[in-house]
């Protein structure tokens, strides 16, 4: 009977099998050499295309994109705006005067387009967008507003809103309860330099509060940028100035004469800067 041969009985056959698979091995690789030599003579560019291509980092694999927000656009058309910015008044007002324990109560809102007739001048009509203290409602002349829309698409609605807005701050100093003390000391000053200087300083009041809102505002509203207040303001003034030219007979309560340009502007910043109604106390006690 034959005897089986273990591994240990032909140590010299497993020698050989190993020597011709490290040949074959060797083989393999001298033979890939050549090749890449070859193609790397033949195209270059390949080899030069991995060696400047970046690195992929290994989180970038498993990381999703990050969509930046869209940018809230303002509507183009008058009304919708309108609606826009006096929902964000309540918003705001509401917010702002709650901080102070106050409770801001919304004014009566009406649209019109070209003259209404104004119950503070009655029987007289008026254009342009103003406030009526006596029964507490903003007249929104729609006319003006998209006149501004369609002359000045750039910062059209930063100054549309700068025109209801601006009205409606004289509504908020008359629930804190500044309007009753500037009047009172007009009352006091009579007519001359010092009750100038206490209405003109009124009317900056009311550019602040204006910027006080579009400051604070704007976290929601991305469209009321800051490059745009000057430029808004220029032309709500150009705007209503043609519009007052036009007008014939009727009154413009708010006709944007008051202080100069910058004064405005500055007082407008003043308030958009900070979005506080604080900042607006160097117009209350200079």
């Amino acid at each position: 009977m034959p005897v089986p041969l273990s591994l240990h009985a032909c140590p010299s056959a497993l020698r050989q099998q190993g020597g011709i698979l490290l040949k074959l091995l060797l083989g393999l690789v001298i033979l890939l050499l050549i090749g890449a030599a070859l193609l790397f003579k033949l195209r270059p560019e390949l080899f030069a295309t991995l060696q400047t291509r970046p690195a992929i980092p290994a989180s970038s694999a498993t990381q999703a994109p990050v969509e930046k927000p869209k940018p809230i656009v303002p509507p183009s058309d008058s009304r919708q705006l309108v609606q826009t910015v006096l929902l964000s008044s309540e918003d705001v007002l509401g917010e702002l005067m709650a901080r102070g324990d106050q409770v801001y109560k919304k004014p009566n809102s009406e649209l019109f387009e070209g003259s209404v007739s104004n119950p503070c001048t009655a029987p007289a009509k008026a254009s342009g967008t103003f406030y009526c203290p006596k029964n507490k409602t903003l007249y929104i002349d729609l006319a003006q507003l998209q006149q501004l829309q369609t002359d000045y698409p750039a910062e059209g609605a930063v100054a549309q809103a700068y025109l209801i807005i601006r009205p409606l701050s004289q509504h908020v100093t008359a629930q804190t309860g500044l309007y009753a003390r500037f009047n009172m000391a007009q009352q006091m000053a009579g007519k001359g330099k010092e009750s100038d200087e206490l209405q003109l300083r009124f009317d900056l009041l009311k550019d602040c509060l204006t910027g006080v809102w579009a400051g604070y505002a704007r976290k929601r509203l991305d469209w009321l940028e800051e490059r745009h207040l000057g430029a808004a303001l220029i032309a709500a003034n150009v705007v209503t100035q043609r519009r007052l030219q036009l007008g014939g007979t009727s009154q413009w309560p708010e006709p944007i004469s008051h202080g100069t340009s910058s004064q405005r502007e500055y007082a407008l910043r003043q308030g958009f800067a900070s979005g506080d109604p604080k900042s607006c106390d160097p117009f209350i006690h200079p």
